[in-house]
């Protein structure tokens, strides 16, 4: 039995329902101050709660778009461009549409293509862990000597200390670094097989897109309350950051690619030309211009 109508009625429906939940969850998260039945830590987590399942409706939700499968008249996958040309060297920016013969991106995309972009992801996570592991020891450092002086304690301004003395810090009751360590063990474990060639099934793929999304809500978060609430900033955390902005818009990129993320074929043309590239640029020169024009030569006072 066809069950190709139930599916669009999901489809139809996850959206909503994941939008309304994703709404919820920024009040929760953003406006924690609004409500004081609970504490914040409690109104915050709630929030993440709510935006999680949100993720997870839509990402999990029904879809029609089409599976990829070799075509067995296709050359070899790795002489082939992923905008569909036999050129390995030729770009998606250097043709009109017109004349590709996959203008929609319908057929996979090259191991040769993935790994460029899982490399860009394997270094962005190998910062991160860094990071995530230094937040990690200076917690335990803290946790010996509230007192003790780190160093990246530079001023009043860039004070990791401050920021690790904050409730914002040990969201979940211990300190967040221990899930930065989580967010990117994963995402280095994907994005070393990626480079290695490994294809994984669309339900794994969209399940580290949502693991990961959530990983870029949090650094979102985070860093929105270390520039508004806490007014100081920890070095180690805006590196993990713009390293989980890097990482997120590559795989995402895959995952769009790809066909795991449903999408229309101008969005698919969008993430293989470095016009994408150019725009994750800017979002983190938008975060970098919010920093120097707020606190300028006070950074380092």
């Amino acid at each position: 039995m066809d069950d190709q109508p139930g599916k669009k009625v999901c489809d139809a429906v996850a959206w909503p329902v994941g939008a309304v939940l994703l709404v919820v969850g920024a009040v929760l998260m953003w406006g924690y101050e609004l409500f004081t039945v609970a504490s914040h830590r409690v109104v915050v987590v709630s929030g993440f709660v709510c935006a999680v399942a949100a993720i997870v409706v839509v990402m999990f939700a029904p879809t029609d778009q089409p599976t990829h499968d070799p075509d067995p008249d296709d050359p070899d996958p790795d002489d082939r461009d992923p905008d569909g040309s036999d050129d390995p060297d030729l770009d998606v920016d250097d043709l009109g549409l017109d004349d590709l013969d996959d203008p929609d991106l319908l057929r996979p995309s090259t191991p040769a293509w993935r790994r460029r972009t899982a490399t860009e992801m394997l270094v962005s996570g190998v910062l991160g862990i860094y990071a995530a592991f230094v937040l990690s020891i200076d917690a335990w450092l803290l946790a010996k000597n509230p007192d003790r002086d780190l160093a990246c304690n530079i001023s009043q301004v860039i004070s990791c200390g401050k920021v690790a003395g904050s409730w914002q810090a040990e969201l979940l009751s211990f300190p967040n670094a221990f899930l930065g360590i989580l967010f990117e063990s994963v995402v280095l474990t994907v994005s070393i097989a990626l480079v290695a060639g490994v294809a994984f099934p669309r339900w794994f793929m969209r399940g580290v897109q949502a693991l990961y999304t959530v990983a870029l809500l949090f650094a979102v978060w985070l860093f929105t309350q270390s520039y508004f609430v806490i007014h100081a900033l920890c070095p180690w955390c805006l590196l993990i950051t713009f390293t989980t902005v890097l990482v997120w818009a590559g795989l995402t990129r895959i995952n769009i690619r790809d066909g795991h993320l449903p999408t229309s074929p101008a969005v698919r043309r969008f993430v293989v030309t470095t016009t994408y590239w150019y725009f994750v640029v800017v979002v983190c020169a938008v975060i970098v211009a919010m920093i120097l024009g707020r606190y300028g030569t006070s950074l380092v006072d």
